[in-house]
């Protein structure tokens, strides 16, 4: 929402007791003072207000008459060093996110907040308190990261500990105090302040996810709960010693960057079933039997792997090349079962880029033989000097690579912006073995077929070519289902037989920066549900009124366009999703369908109108600044 003077009004007129979120967020340097330094009692007409989220803004006067009604408080830079006395108690608050506040304490009279699960202080550099834990016995998350003026938790030792047992998610980074913590012994807390060894977290049954980034201070983890799923431990430069991992069944992202002191993890390859990711990059000591036996007894497939320090590739890898492309023929089967195969690549950061980016890497499997293509994206990787080389090892299942005897198959790793230099690349196949398909937590990360253009693909995909300059003539792609044209720097016209397509769901031409307008035919389609043109310098006329004629229209991305106003879309009714992000010169939103759901209409600095919303029953979030 691009708050202008006249919503200043809108907060006290008619009507302002339906709405039920508020975005305001001020980190911009030009957002005006009054805004910056918003009244209190501005909320108080807004009863049922259950949203607020709240970026740099500084509420002045009372807070007593503020609505009762919230389930979820954002305030980033929270301005106080406490949550004001007369701020009234809000019974279901399930969330409160305070990260970048100036608090010293969270509540001098804590009251009771029975429903509160999730709290999120991080960043609040001069926190010197704990919030009282026996006031909130369902708390379920608690972030702490970089609250460096945090000492120690005060606690008597059993709301303590009964509160720890409770934690499914507890963050601790850059907690400077984590050196004179509270080590659990038996059914007590003892403080012991010249302590650098984590104590006791075996009894935390409900602990799914820890974090110990930069705690640099740390030398030992004695011991873990059987329920970890995560543990973020990267930059601990001192750890020497990890627990025994051989009943750590459910571990899957394990992160230890940076522990050169560190030899080894006891039995970490008996729990290699159910991990999706290792990353222990600059750990410079490991064993080489520790080494071997978690790349050898690897089984997940997909998305996150195995990252490492080193430069060679193990002798097992029967196929290797000195640089990012590795090829092979796919040999007689024999009577074994191709269940998949390892890859391997070593590489080492460009010294062109910063080295603190994150660096994204896809791996293209073409098979030559059948004329398709297949891509896999892995974890990120970052922060690794450049002199070093590292090491990833994964797994890609023939149930997505679909191999048979005798396939040709080439395989190029791909980093975004050539960000690395991959010096060897190894492939071993996997035969008879088992294959962990560990991707069900990456929704987002799955793997993505590219056929090649035959008469019988349902799908075109073409991205980062700066030689296509017109899509193809779709007459002969009458299967067509989706069309994918990114980033395509020269490309200008789409075919007019699109509009023909029975079956295609899914356009997306974003960052097609010379496409001006779509073809009038392609209004005429019945079948797509999700249209992007996010990014293609779409001007004033490009978007016709003709666009409700697309009536199973669901998403709609048209951010980053030079358009300065639509037509009317109330005639969409099936669309959920509208996007204009940073539209800079977009002056108006026209009506919008009932059931629209999301409206994101952030940096749209010249927008002067909005919709009124009282009619979308559907409505669930506007976000705009």
């Amino acid at each position: 929402m691009n708050l202008t003077h006249h919503a200043r009004e809108a907060y006290v007129s008619h009507g302002s007791e339906e709405i039920e979120g508020v975005a305001l967020d001020c980190q911009k340097s030009d957002a005006p003072d009054w805004l910056k330094r918003s009244i209190a009692q501005a909320f108080t007409k807004m009863k049922k207000l259950r949203l607020l989220h709240l970026s740099n803004v500084e509420l002045t006067g009372e807070f007593k008459d503020f609505p009762k009604t919230l389930i979820w408080l954002c305030w980033h830079g929270f301005p106080l060093e406490s949550i004001p006395d007369d701020f009234p108690m809000q019974p279901k608050l399930v969330a409160l996110d305070l990260q970048r506040s100036k608090l010293k304490i969270v509540w001098k009279d804590c009251k009771l907040h029975q429903n509160l699960k999730i709290l999120n202080l991080s960043c609040s550099y001069w926190l010197i308190k704990s919030p009282e834990f026996s006031k909130l016995p369902n708390l379920e998350e608690l972030i702490l990261e970089y609250c460096k003026s945090l000492l120690r938790f005060t606690h008597p030792s059993g709301i303590l500990e009964d509160f720890l047992c409770r934690l499914k998610l507890f963050y601790l980074m850059v907690v400077e105090g984590l050196k004179s913590w509270l080590r659990l012994r038996g059914h007590g807390i003892i403080d012991n302040s010249e302590s650098r060894i984590l104590p006791s977290l075996r009894r935390l049954s409900q602990l799914q996810d820890l974090s110990l980034d930069f705690c640099t201070h740390l030398r030992a983890i004695t011991d873990l709960p059987t329920n970890l799923k995560v543990l973020k431990a990267d930059g601990c430069f001192a750890l020497e010693k990890m627990p025994d991992f051989s009943e750590m069944s459910n571990i899957r992202e394990l992160y230890l960057r940076d522990s050169d002191k560190l030899t080894e993890i006891p039995c970490l390859d008996k729990s290699l079933n159910s991990m999706t990711m290792i990353q222990m990059g600059n750990c410079t000591n490991l064993t080489a039997n520790f080494r071997k036996n978690i790349l050898q007894g690897w089984t997940s497939c997909g998305y996150g792997g195995i990252s490492l320090s080193g430069n060679d590739i193990p002798d097992w890898f029967h196929c290797v090349h000195d640089d990012d492309i590795v090829y092979f023929i796919v040999p007689q089967s024999v009577g074994r079962i191709l269940k998949g195969l390892t890859l391997f690549f070593i590489y080492s950061p460009d010294s062109i880029h910063d080295c603190e980016i994150i660096i994204r890497i896809s791996i293209s499997i073409k098979n030559i033989t059948k004329g398709t293509e297949l891509d896999a994206r892995i974890k990120p990787v970052s922060n690794f000097p450049i002199e070093d080389y590292y090491l990833w090892q994964g797994q890609l299942s023939n149930d997505e690579l679909k191999l048979q005897d005798g396939d040709k198959v080439l395989i190029e790793i791909i980093s975004e912006y050539k960000a690395v230099k991959v010096k060897k690349t190894g492939v071993s196949l996997a035969w008879d073995k088992f294959m962990n398909e560990n991707m069900i937590d990456y929704h987002l990360c799955a793997y993505e077929r590219r056929p090649y253009l035959v008469n019988d693909d349902d799908i075109i995909h073409v991205k980062y070519d700066n030689h296509i300059t017109e899509s193809p003539d779709f007459s002969k792609f009458p299967n067509l289902e989706k069309l994918i044209l990114k980033f395509c720097r020269w490309f200008y016209k789409v075919h007019s037989f699109i509009g023909d397509l029975g079956r295609l769901s899914l356009v997306n031409i974003e960052y097609c920066r010379d496409l001006k307008d779509l073809p009038l035919n392609f209004y005429k389609s019945k079948s797509i549900e999700t249209l992007i043109l996010n990014g293609c310098s779409l001007s004033v006329d490009a978007i016709p009124k003709d666009l409700c004629s697309l009536i199973s229209l669901e998403d709609l991305l048209l951010g980053d366009n030079d358009f300065c106003s639509l037509p009317s879309l109330a005639g969409l009714s099936k669309l959920k999703v509208l996007c204009v992000n940073a539209c800079e010169n977009l002056r108006a939103i026209p009506d919008l369908p009932t059931n629209l759901f999301v409206l994101k209409a952030n940096d749209c600095p010249k927008l002067e109108t909005i919709p009124d919303f009282s009619k979308n029953v559907q409505y669930e979030r506007v976000a705009s600044t």
